[in-house]
């Protein structure tokens, strides 16, 4: 299970696919809680569904926790937080413990293979090196999320380009009620009702969130911005103007929910296919296609954009200088426009120099590489896609990973000092040689907002661990690029991601 069918026959013999659209990649489903599949002779057993985690056992020997220790014990550090304009700063009581990031070698090697294996990922590169974690007695880990947060990339569609979309969807939502109502409308639905859709009446728009919220109550809660719940209701209550636009402006991708529980309590579906699509600007999706397309024809594909070549498609900064030269040297000043032109050549060395496909596609064959941008497209940038933690040791009490808005529960009753968030939720106990593997993004490549987790302190002992983080993409080319955007900030993983490819190797 999990690997490509890759004849009409295969498909025969199991009669059972599991599609991946586009660029998205294999998620294994949690079916149910305690549901228990053996994979490789690895046994993985669901512990949550949203979010999607597991309890994983038989990935990993003794020798090789014990081997992971002994390797990273002399390089441990004082864990702490830092962003991509390369400042570092104490953490605080944010985190607490120890970490280190292993050198490559053989022995690491050998885990991320296994690694990307059991999470059925395209290659070996798309996991970070690994990553080494002491908490001694008290030491912890606050919630937090393993993806990170930084400026978009070219194509993807703003927050404020949200409160837009809302206003076209009222306005198309509103067209079809006056001229084509469906026969079960309700009157309350049709014009001069209270759910109208009119973008331009605050009545309208003030019942449209207090139908969300009655409808689905416990919305902030499970993605933890209950914060953002008492917001809205007392701006609800204060009957305020202007708050659809500020909330979509700081939460764009709520609406698409509220506009489910209109249609829930309207009964008429599919408005939202009446949303504006995403932009289909091209250029991260044409490259992620570019390397499929490489990987496709193999030795057909010309040397120069195979994965040695000078021309080999990647998000990496150098890659986006590279290509601008080609721009300048392809069509100079009788074909660019003086204002192309001149940013071009004012901006060629910074790291968001503009990225033209049709300059790389004339040096990799036009014939191989026939590319049509999609009239709609789900964008995917660089970021952590999953997590495989390895317990090393046994801990005499606490020390749990927990996932506080999960609504499973393996253990109640926890009391951590320090960190409240260890009584809520699913709290996994620290077994030796298991391991914990959960997904910061849905299969469909967006940010899995519920995969919130931490690291809670031991009562009783220390605590060992080991992190895999797995990557959408190619984690080195993935950390280049995320540099290269300056996120908002980041623990220092991230920044261990790109550091560590520039360690000397063992081979």
């Amino acid at each position: 299970m999990g690997h490509a069918i890759t004849t009409a026959a295969e498909l025969d013999v199991e009669r059972l696919a599991y599609i991946l659209v586009d660029i998205q990649l294999w998620v294994w489903p949690g079916i149910r809680v305690g549901h228990k599949r053996t994979v490789d002779c690895v046994t993985m057993t669901t512990l949550s569904l949203s979010p999607l985690v597991y309890d994983v056992e038989g990935f990993l020997t003794a020798e090789e926790a014990e081997a992971i220790i002994t390797q990273g014990m002399q390089k441990l550090e004082r864990s702490g937080l830092v962003d991509y304009s390369g400042n570092r700063e104490e953490s605080g009581e944010t985190r607490t413990s120890s970490t280190t990031f292993f050198y490559d070698s053989i022995f690491t090697r050998h885990l991320k293979v296994r690694g990307a294996k059991l999470s059925r990922l395209p290659s070996p590169s798309f996991a970070e090196h690994v990553q080494l974690v002491r908490y001694e007695h008290g030491q912890l880990f606050r919630k937090h999320h393993d993806y990170f947060e930084y400026k978009k990339f070219l194509g993807k569609t703003t927050e404020q380009g949200q409160y837009s979309g809302y206003k076209i969807w009222c306005d198309a939502v509103g067209e079809m009620l006056r001229n084509s109502p469906p026969d079960h409308a309700n009157p309350s639905v049709l014009p001069g009702g209270e759910l109208f859709p009119e973008f331009q009446n605050l009545t309208w728009e003030l019942t449209f969130l207090q139908v969300f919220r009655e409808m689905k109550p416990d919305y902030f809660d499970d993605i933890g911005m209950s914060d953002l719940a008492e917001w809205l209701d007392e701006n609800l209550e204060m009957k305020s103007e202007d708050v659809m636009e500020s909330l979509l402006n700081g939460f764009g991708s709520i609406l698409v929910h509220i506009i489910d529980a209109w249609e829930e309590t309207t009964k008429i579906r599919g408005t939202d296919a009446m949303l504006p699509k995403f932009e289909a600007n091209g250029v991260s999706h044409y490259f992620r296609w570019a390397k499929d397309r490489v990987a496709q024809l193999g030795d057909k594909a010309p040397l120069n954009v195979q994965p040695t070549g000078i021309d080999f498609p990647t998000f990496d900064v150098d890659f986006q200088d590279h290509l601008v030269s080609y721009i300048m040297t392809d069509y100079k000043n009788a074909t660019l426009s003086d204002e192309l032109e001149a940013y071009l050549t004012a901006h060629a060395s910074e790291e968001d120099s503009l990225l033209a496909v049709e300059a790389w596609t004339k040096r990799a064959g036009p014939d191989l590489f026939q590319y049509t941008i999609p009239t709609k497209i789900q964008l995917a940038d660089p970021n952590r896609f999953l997590t495989l933690f390895l317990y090393l040791n046994d801990v005499e009490e606490g020390g749990e990973t927990v996932f506080p808005l999960s609504k499973e529960r393996l253990v109640t009753d926890i009391e951590r000092t320090g960190m409240n968030e260890c009584s809520k939720g699913l709290a996994v106990p620290p077994l030796k040689l298991h391991a914990a593997l959960f997904y910061s993004q849905t299969g469909s490549n967006e940010v899995d907002l519920t995969s919130l987790h931490g690291g809670c302190p031991p009562a009783k002992g220390v605590k060992f661990g080991a992190n895999l983080f797995m990557w959408n993409m190619d984690a080195e080319e993935g950390g280049s690029a995320i540099a290269s955007h300056k996120p908002i900030s980041a623990i220092d993983d991230a920044k261990a991601t790109e550091d560590s490819a520039k360690e000397e190797t063992d081979f």
